[in-house]
């Protein structure tokens, strides 16, 4: 193998190494961007969930406040206001 084609091949070489870690780089710079937004959509997934179950809990305290404890109280309010 002559000198030059030895530098000719370490030339190819280096290239392919550099492309290889430009496309490394790339990849890892996309999946930084794919993890961020998977973090924030996890966290507005819990977000939501907590308001859910906090609709949810008020929902079960209007329907556990019947009309005998009602019509007391609107008596009250009734004849507090004359």
């Amino acid at each position: 193998m002559s000198l030059q084609s030895k530098y000719f091949s370490s030339r190819v070489y280096l290239i392919q190494l550099f492309c290889l870690s430009s496309e490394r780089m790339a990849q890892a710079k996309m999946n930084r961007k794919q993890e961020k937004k998977l973090k924030e959509t996890l966290l507005m997934l819990e977000d939501e969930r907590r308001h859910a179950d906090q609709y949810k809990e008020q929902a079960e305290k209007v329907k556990r406040f019947d009309s005998h404890e009602i019509f007391p109280l609107l008596t009250h309010l009734f004849l507090f206001l004359r």
